[in-house]
């Protein structure tokens, strides 16, 4: 029964923090299901002092202009100092089209570079590991925060959004292609010890893979293949920036959970792919798009197994 787990914790090492042994009510101890949590972690080239991790999400902290900030420096030092091994800093946008309002971060520009620096430098001095996870929006974007057309792999609004995005060129896609590596590129001059490219969401990564929102009929659309070419570049163009010794990730949606999108069984199809390119150090799995936003970060009334983060 649930109840008979719950105990005293007792300390096995008292030198360590951390406890190793859970003594339940009844007086018969037990091993802590938790018994890795506290072990190191080896990413790519990278070693994580533990498996807590504080995954990216938006804080707003940026400066008005979107540069990092000693207050974001502040924001993730003190999450390094309580313990966690790993922090993945916000989305930052890779392109002037995907930059979603102000006090966000972008990438793109390299202003930013200063600002990353000191948030790494801060985060490191705790002892932890940092990534930055590297996004654009696609068609969920709106023109009412950039002044600039809403970019997208076809001409097709996002019920989130209801924006008609422009159908973006072969100039267009390689353009943010190197939108992420600059990005990547920019966070490796400050320091970072890895990227995560966000493909989840609905966002633009996510919209070139799936049917509901690529409709192309060029060599970025139709078949899977031609539909993965577009993350594929991305994903090829990074790691080449960042080199061997720097962490690449990749976060997907495992289902859109929306009629005509990607499905579980697509993404067991597609991430496999993503990963025989022999670029990626892992791959992170979400769930949903803006039109399922209320599942991607689920509340109380999702039962346990159906609740994603």
């Amino acid at each position: 029964m649930p109840g008979e787990l719950i105990g005293e914790r007792v300390k096995k090492d008292p030198g360590i923090d951390r406890f190793s042994v859970l003594v339940p009510l009844k007086g018969k101890p037990m091993l802590n299901p938790f018994q890795y949590l506290f072990t190191p972690l080896q990413v790519g080239k990278v070693t994580i002092r533990n498996r807590i991790f504080s995954p990216s999400h938006g804080t707003v902290f940026a400066d008005s202009d979107s540069l990092p900030n000693e207050r974001l420096a502040d924001y993730h030092a003190e999450r390094a100092k309580g313990g966690v091994g790993l922090i993945i800093t916000e989305g930052t946008a890779v392109h002037p089209t995907g930059k979603p309002f102000s006090n966000t971060l972008v990438g793109f520009d390299e202003k930013c570079i200063p600002g990353f620096r000191l948030v790494a430098s801060r985060v490191h001095d705790q002892g932890a590991k940092i990534f930055g996870q590297l996004y654009h929006r696609g068609r969920q974007m709106e023109s009412l925060h950039t002044r600039l057309p809403v970019w997208g792999p076809s001409s097709i609004p996002s019920p989130a959004t209801r924006e008609n995005p422009h159908a973006m060129s072969r100039e267009e896609i390689q353009e943010i292609v190197q939108g992420f590596a600059k990005a990547a590129a920019h966070l490796k001059e400050a320091g970072y010890d890895g990227v995560e490219i966000h493909g989840a969401h609905g966002y633009i990564l996510n919209q070139f893979m799936s049917l509901l929102s690529n409709q192309r009929e060029d060599e970025y659309g139709g078949s899977l293949e031609n539909r993965l070419r577009f993350p594929i570049q991305v994903i090829q163009a990074v790691r080449k920036t960042v080199g061997a010794d720097r962490v690449v990730g990749l976060r997907v949606s495992g289902d859109e959970l929306v009629p005509g999108g990607l499905t579980l069984e697509d993404m067991r199809e597609i991430s496999p792919r993503l990963e025989s390119t022999g670029m990626l150090d892992y791959i992170s799995v979400s769930v949903g798009n803006y039109s399922t936003h209320y599942i991607m970060i689920g509340d109380m009334i999702f039962p346990w197994g159906r609740r994603f983060i």
